[in-house]
């Protein structure tokens, strides 16, 4: 009886192993991007530039090797493109994302970074 439990316990982990591999998998051939990806690709982005970009520049993700930013206005975007060369070898250097090759920043709407207004 012992063994029965530990064998489907270990089936169950198995399955939930390959669900997870599965819909990362998914994600990606739909053109979205894994989420640890992403988290820890926001997270190095506001380590490294969030107190020279105040917010008005944010990570949105990482796809098609570009990185892609979102900028407040114009000139914040003038600002982060100035930085491209310096944001693509932090990038490659603290996620080993060899593949990067350009920057891209957008101009809009900042997503809502959590704050409460």
């Amino acid at each position: 009886m012992a063994r029965n439990n530990r064998d489907m316990a270990s089936k169950r982990r198995k399955e939930r192993t390959a669900m997870g591999s599965l819909a990362r998998s998914l994600l990606g051939g739909l053109g979205l991007p894994d989420p640890a990806a992403f988290q820890a690709g926001a997270r190095l982005f506001e380590r490294l530039y969030g107190e020279r970009f105040l917010d008005q520049v944010v990570f949105v993700g990482l796809r098609h090797q570009s990185i892609h930013l979102r900028a407040r206005d114009g000139a914040w975007k003038r600002r982060a493109q100035v930085l491209e060369a310096q944001i693509l070898a932090d990038f490659k250097e603290f996620t080993a994302a060899t593949h990067l090759s350009r920057v891209i920043v957008s101009v809009g709407p900042l997503p809502d970074q959590g704050s409460n207004p």
